[in-house]
């Protein structure tokens, strides 16, 4: 019997990796950018790169994520739901009620100016800004009305920004700045990935990276040169898959089998 190398599992993932670029950069050598069967062809690349990962509890699509009290969402690329919540298909568009959602990932041919990089943080934002139903509990007393559950770890979605195309490094953290600190810090962008060349997040402190923005007293983005970049697919891949771990969503832990993008590269205080 033949044994498994440490680094066969590496190995796979990466592969898996490069076939997506290999396949996202063929969708740009034919269509451009720009055009609506061009987003179409890239959100299939992506969708069908995380649907592979993902369990079977979960599906994925684009669509608009809904609220309790009427609310929606700007329209989602993908959104990554419970598949044993219902979902509302309505004039060809997925309407997902907000406690079915774990993720949302805005993935854009190319974000290579300040207006489209807001657009794709106001998307996110729009999302983040719903309000869950409230679930009533008993109070303590038993006597008094019930309240509401305190929030829980997970409930919020994670938020991924995609972009085949980004802006140089110097403007981008320039405008990832001051869009976020321009915000409520629920509303942020968990994560940002540019799938050629870096991802965008936070660190507590130099060197310790996190994608909460409560944590967050730094904005940070990877550094292809470093000994511990993971490429910014995998990168995006490990956050989605420890946040459903986290959150009780999934029992598969993927630290043992993926690296985590690291607070290595450049870093700017918030």
């Amino acid at each position: 019997m033949s044994q498994v190398s440490e680094n066969d599992t590496q190995a796979l993932f990466e592969a898996m990796n490069r076939d997506a670029l290999d396949r996202l950069n063929a969708v740009r050598a034919t269509n451009g950018h720009g055009d609506a069967s061009t987003d179409q062809a890239r959100e299939r690349v992506v969708a069908g790169f995380l649907r592979a990962l993902l369990p079977q509890s979960l599906q994925l699509g684009p669509g608009v994520v809904i609220a309790a009290r009427g609310a929606r969402s700007q329209p989602i690329d993908l959104i990554v739901h419970r598949a044993d919540h219902p979902r509302f298909e309505h004039a060809g568009v997925r309407h997902v009620p907000l406690e079915a959602v774990v993720a949302v990932v805005q993935n854009r041919a190319a974000l290579a100016d300040a207006a489209a990089l807001q657009r794709a943080f106001d998307a996110i934002a729009s999302v983040k800004a719903l309000q869950r139903a409230p679930v009533p509990v008993a109070s303590p007393a038993g006597d008094a009305a019930p309240v509401a559950a305190a929030p829980r770890f997970g409930d919020e979605p994670l938020g991924i920004i995609m972009a085949g195309e980004s802006l140089e490094r110097t403007p981008f953290s320039d405008h990832f700045l001051a869009a976020i600190r321009g915000q409520d810090r629920r509303l942020w962008p968990n994560l940002y990935c540019d799938l050629q060349d870096f991802c965008a997040s936070y660190m507590r402190r130099p060197g310790v990276r996190t994608v909460m923005p409560d944590e967050a007293e730094f904005m940070a983005i990877t550094n292809r040169a470093s000994d511990n970049f993971v490429p910014p697919l995998l990168d995006a891949a490990y956050e989605l898959l420890h946040h459903l771990h986290l959150a009780g969503v999934s029992p598969f832990d993927p630290a043992p089998y993926f690296a985590r993008g690291s607070g290595a590269g450049s870093f700017w205080k918030i």
